[in-house]
């Protein structure tokens, strides 16, 4: 089963409000047109920090907690969260 937009939103907003608080500034410094969620250094995290791991340790979350930031979907719902972060760069989620 796939996660529903509204899920998504909750996640990426989590994540948004995490980044708003650790990293003030965060979505200058995002490539949207390079951006792909899946890829570890061209996700958010990825692009933020230099590197998946090393963003998710200054951020304080472990890996299995990055789900619940929309930072790390399951497989199957990889697309409706990486458009839910598009949304949320261009200001319209």
């Amino acid at each position: 089963m796939s996660i529903t937009h509204a899920h998504a939103q909750e996640q990426v907003a989590r994540g948004a409000d995490l980044l708003d608080t650790r990293l003030p500034g965060w979505r200058e410094r995002i490539n949207p047109v390079n951006f792909c969620l899946s890829d570890p250094d061209r996700c958010v995290v990825g692009q933020l920090f230099g590197g998946y791991r090393e963003g998710l340790a200054f951020l304080g979350i472990t890996a299995i907690g990055a789900y619940d930031y929309g930072f790390d979907p399951d497989s199957d719902d990889e697309d409706e969260v990486e458009e839910t972060w598009l949304e949320e760069l261009e200001g319209t989620a």
